[in-house]
């Protein structure tokens, strides 16, 4: 290739070369090889500039002289002759430095070393990329292709624990997120999505639960700590709040004593919680306060009640739990459809679905532990919430996927976390500064790679590829639904 090296600051290397012979892109792979050692630099693209040399000022101002005077091209053939057009195409090729070869091949990582600028400048196939940096244990998920078509598939074990999905509004991120999700189905393993958007409800495979219509939870079920949660974002005092939960453990308590002894517990509803409140069950006696705490309590139920996310009766529960082991039994995801629900009742309602599937045990061997998926988490899940989940998900086996617009709602916690982060067209300064903070790779790559992505193409680095970022196009989903519900005022009148 005709490609010479310009120089080497720190870990980027200039390269110069004619855009007219050479055709390079961001994100590709180049080899650079030095005469007599053997010894090479892997090296990424990440920028293209301009090259100048130290006559080109002079003669762009000549030229600019000459066509004042005469005609455009009157003085073209002037430049033709000496060559300068030639100079004038001349580009800067920015790439980072990846790993040191050796002259057996072996890729190690980079300790500082570099060539001479007589070097021999190749590029290096997706497939020899794949091959040396992507982990493998038999597990495939194809989710792309690389700049020559080549297959790009990441393995199961290393894309679980803790992923971000990130990029501009209408990018592709929920679109890549289906990708993984219907080649995770695939492979048999269960999953949950949380969809505020009404995305993924047509997609092949799932089980798609509306609150209030097809799946209604017990109270028990719920959760105490959860449902608390919900009366507070309903604007439950404290003082009424302490005395709810206390009331709900000692009847949750007396019902699993119930279980043991093998007698019938008490099914609590929050029908029945209003009518405890309205015998001052909650803060016993007639005083002023008593009856103030057991007031708020009950209008704040009675918010809950219209919400119609409880079971009334036992044949009305939906049983996670039971709904968990039939996905996990077969390929399929379980997609909570979170649309219907206000603001409000969101938090409360997913932290009792992230606490269930906490203490959901798989009876599968070898024991396959749910991945979620969470779309705009920072819609519904608290920081708390959500570095909660992301601190404990190693431990309990979970996988969590975040897809988002808004990474700088992440805290930095999460970013730090992350095990693999797959990042789209992201074109504001400050979401790129914060994508920064994950500490998976250095500022410039995240940069470089989050404001010139092509639409459809993504950037991942993490477990999943070895550390090593690689660029890839996103997988085309044919013949299957993948948008999302938008409504519209004006219809389509272009056929009229």
């Amino acid at each position: 290739m005709s490609i010479l090296v310009h120089q080497i600051k720190g870990d980027t290397v200039e390269l110069l070369f004619d855009p007219t012979v050479e055709r390079l892109e961001i994100g590709e792979n180049l080899l650079l090889t030095e005469a007599g050692s053997g010894e090479g630099l892997l090296t990424q693209i990440i920028e293209f500039g301009t090259f100048a040399y130290p006559s080109m000022t002079e003669e762009q101002m000549r030229h600019m002289m000459e066509l004042s005077y005469s005609p455009p091209g009157g003085t073209m053939h002037v430049y033709e002759d000496m060559g300068l057009l030639n100079a004038e195409n001349l580009e800067l090729c920015h790439a980072k430095i990846r790993r040191r070869v050796r002259q057996d091949g072996q890729w190690e990582p980079w300790d500082g070393w570099i060539p001479t600028r007589n070097v021999a400048v190749a590029k290096v196939s997706d497939s020899e990329v794949h091959r040396q940096c992507v982990p493998q244990f038999g597990n495939p998920l194809r989710i792309g292709t690389g700049f020559a078509g080549v297959e790009f598939a990441i393995d199961g074990r290393s894309y679980e624990k803790v992923n971000l999905i990130t990029s501009a509004k209408g990018a592709g991120k929920s679109h890549l997120a289906k990708v993984l999700l219907l080649q995770l189905i695939e492979k048999r393993m269960p999953c949950v999505v949380f969809d505020i958007n009404r995305e993924y409800a047509r997609l092949p495979g799932v089980t798609n639960l509306v609150p209030g219509e097809n799946f209604r939870l017990s109270v028990e079920d719920f959760g105490v700590a959860p449902l608390v949660t919900l009366l507070r974002r309903f604007g439950l005092p404290e003082t009424s709040a302490m005395n709810f939960e206390n009331t709900l453990i000692r009847q949750v308590a007396r019902n699993n004593n119930a279980r043991r002894e093998r007698r019938t517990p008490e099914f609590i509803t929050v029908e029945g919680m209003i009518s405890w409140a309205e015998s001052n069950q909650f803060y016993p006696g007639q005083s002023e306060a008593a009856r103030a705490v057991n007031a708020a309590i009950r209008s704040r139920l009675s918010y809950v009640e219209n919400l119609g996310v409880f079971a009334r009766n036992q044949g009305e529960v939906a049983s996670l739990q039971s709904l968990l082991e039939q996905v996990s039994a077969r390929s399929g995801a379980l997609v909570i459809d979170l649309a219907t629900l206000s603001t409000f009742a969101r938090e409360g309602f997913v932290q009792a679905i992230v606490d269930a599937i906490k203490r959901f045990q798989p009876r599968s061997d070898p024991p396959k532990f749910p991945f979620l998926f969470f779309e705009e988490a920072h819609l519904y899940v608290s920081k708390e919430g959500i570095n909660d989940i992301v601190t404990r998900s190693r431990h309990l086996g979970i996988t969590s996927t975040f897809i988002t617009n808004m990474v700088t709602d992440l805290d930095e916690v999460v970013l730090r976390q992350v095990d693999n982060l797959f990042l789209l067209y992201l074109p504001h300064d400050a979401d790129v500064r914060h994508v920064s903070k994950s500490a998976i790779t250095d500022p410039e790559t995240v940069a470089a790679f989050a404001q010139r992505m092509k639409r459809y193409h993504a950037m991942m680095i993490g477990e999943a590829s070895g550390g090593y970022p690689i660029v890839f196009k996103v997988d085309e989903l044919k013949d299957i639904d993948v948008a999302g519900e938008t409504r519209y005022s004006f219809g389509d009148n272009t056929n009229q």
